[in-house]
């Protein structure tokens, strides 16, 4: 990614490798300078975040832990000076010294838990952020199947009512051409052999008797 914006855009690998620490030490870093952090929209592309122009990074903890751990390994009777001491290192100091180094070690150990489970966690979150994504863009292609069918029964909707109106005007025409054909048949006195004949009354059979 391309510097800018008074400054460098680092990921939290590359801050931690110039730090000489963690990705998530380096991220804790990050955040508490509040430092701007921009997110790529590539699915499981890394995090960068704007380090000034001003701030000079280098490996500050990898230095204070060289440090400590000389003054640590240093002989008890040294001196800056180089003068011997009046007096001989007493046990007792030697069991703070070594209290010391014991309680160093066991925040050495919480903080590299404290590390793990802090990466797992921003794992388990890149993770259910992917989730979230390829969820959106099943919706989204579900979302499109809909209103592709909505607009397909649209057609077909308008498609019934146009041919239910072409049905309603052909009957009418066939109806307007029936009673044409009606009105232009000539009138007749005789009835057709086609109209139904009028049976008439039977004489009674006495009558022929007279």
């Amino acid at each position: 990614m391309p510097d800018g914006d008074q400054g460098r855009w680092l990921t939290y690998q590359e801050l931690a490798e110039a730090l000489g620490c963690t990705a998530n030490a380096a991220r804790m870093h990050a955040v508490r300078r509040k430092w701007p952090r921009r997110a790529s929209n590539r699915i499981g592309a890394p995090v960068h975040v704007l380090v000034p122009e001003d701030v000079d990074i280098r490996r500050r903890a990898a230095h204070a832990d060289e440090q400590f751990d000389a003054q640590c390994n240093a002989p008890f009777d040294a001196r800056p000076n180089g003068a011997v001491p009046a007096h001989a290192p007493s046990p007792f100091d030697a069991q703070v010294v070594r209290a010391l180094e014991s309680a160093v070690d066991g925040l050495r150990g919480q903080l590299g838990i404290a590390n793990a489970r802090a990466e797992a966690a921003e794992q388990r979150i890149n993770t259910e952020r992917e989730r979230a994504d390829k969820a959106e863009l099943r919706a989204d292609r579900e979302r499109g199947r809909a209103e592709a069918a909505e607009k397909r029964a649209d057609q077909v909707g308008q498609q019934l009512v146009e041919t239910r109106t072409e049905l309603v005007g052909e009957k009418i025409a066939a109806e307007l051409a029936r009673q044409q054909l009606l009105d232009q048949r000539p009138a007749s006195s005789t009835p057709s052999s086609d109209s139904p004949k009028i049976d008439e009354p039977r004489r009674r059979w006495w009558l022929w008797r007279r």
